[in-house]
């Protein structure tokens, strides 16, 4: 179970930064033009280049890749607990205490 939760985790961090996209570096754009305008230019582009992403993450498989991780998670953890409630009460032990550090 453990791996099981680790693993969605890690699909749903990975599909979150690979949604986030990367920031322009500041070689994009020409260089031979006036700093102030090409910062203006630069404003504008990324804001539209911003609105299309947010667009396309709202709807892509990337999305759809999180969103379904994050549901399986949420169903990994009910089972879990159910688990660790079951066991509990089958066997007579306290499998919580067990869990915590130092307490065996």
């Amino acid at each position: 179970m453990v791996y099981a939760i680790w693993s969605c985790l890690g699909i749903m961090i990975a599909s979150g930064i690979a949604m986030a996209g990367f920031a322009d570096g500041p070689a994009a754009g020409p260089s031979h033009r006036n700093s102030a305008n090409l910062k203006i230019e630069r404003t504008a582009v990324a804001a539209g280049d911003r609105k299309e992403r947010d667009e396309e993450r709202e709807d892509g498989p990337l999305s759809e890749l999180h969103e379904i991780t994050a549901n399986i998670l949420y169903v990994l953890i009910a089972l879990h607990l159910a688990g660790v409630l079951f066991e509990t009460r089958r066997s007579g032990r306290q499998i919580v205490v067990a869990m915590l550090p130092g307490r065996r």
